[in-house]
């Protein structure tokens, strides 16, 4: 069962070589006066895929993710083992994040109204992938956001329009950009997630589609899990392919 934390602490990932996304995350956390630890980023380009493999910590079928998915994998289970060794729930970040303006004033009462048992709170998804939750019980929905990739400035302002926040328990969804993972979710996801493998995402009105990412493969563990999103989101990645650090 998740300890209901009203503040937990935060971990944002970040590469040593990307330091201009850190400052500008920086400057928008500190904004808000929001403390947070800095993860040092696993480099996929300094990682050998043949080597993670004779170490059991991926399989065949991940050989052909691109290196800087394996180095973000790792980077989130590196701050999953921090949740579990701390024994506290915890909000990691990537440090392309993009938060609604009064993000943490809003998480804390939706902390306290989310399911007991939770395992994994989304705070939002990549806006180019499809999101499924259930929207009621025994009933899904499933949604595609056009358009796909937004600029940061479109993204930050739809973040900062008012609605009504709630959690609806997630079925499928792409982005790791903002979550809160309890210590038995992070125990869970860690005894599960290794070795990395590929998997298929299925969406009954898509097409099944295998992804070479940890994101992708946590949608095979999602349904088992205790896991929600929020609606509308707090957190979005930026996800900017030109810039991106998982393509190669």
């Amino acid at each position: 069962m998740a300890t209901q934390a009203l503040t937990p602490d935060i971990a944002v990932i970040s590469l040593p070589r990307s330091v201009e996304r850190l400052m500008a995350l920086r400057q928008r956390l500190e904004a808000t006066n929001t403390r947070f630890t800095v993860i040092k980023g696993v480099d996929g380009l300094q990682l050998d895929p043949q080597d993670l493999r004779s170490r059991g910590l991926l399989e065949t079928s991940a050989l052909s993710w691109p290196r800087g998915q394996l180095g973000c994998a790792l980077s989130h289970l590196r701050c999953l083992l921090r949740c579990l060794r701390q024994n506290q729930p915890l909000i990691i970040l990537e440090d392309d994040a993009l938060l609604a303006p009064d993000w943490q004033t809003q998480l804390k009462p939706l902390l306290l109204e989310a399911p007991k048992d939770w395992d994994v709170l989304l705070l939002g998804w990549n806006l180019d992938s499809c999101l499924q939750l259930e929207w009621s019980e025994g009933i899904t929905l499933s949604a595609l956001c056009q358009p796909r990739l937004p600029p940061a400035a479109q993204l930050q302002a739809a973040l900062a329009s008012p609605g009504s926040h709630r959690w609806y328990r997630l079925h499928k969804a792409l982005g790791l950009a903002g979550y809160v993972v309890s210590p038995a979710g992070a125990a869970r996801i860690l005894s599960w997630a290794l070795p990395l493998r590929t998997l298929p995402i299925t969406v009954p009105e898509l097409p099944e589609r295998d992804c070479f990412s940890f994101d992708g493969q946590l949608n095979s563990l999602y349904p088992e899990l205790s896991t929600w999103v929020c609606v509308p989101p707090l957190v979005l990645g930026a996800n900017d392919k030109q810039a991106s650090l998982t393509a190669t």
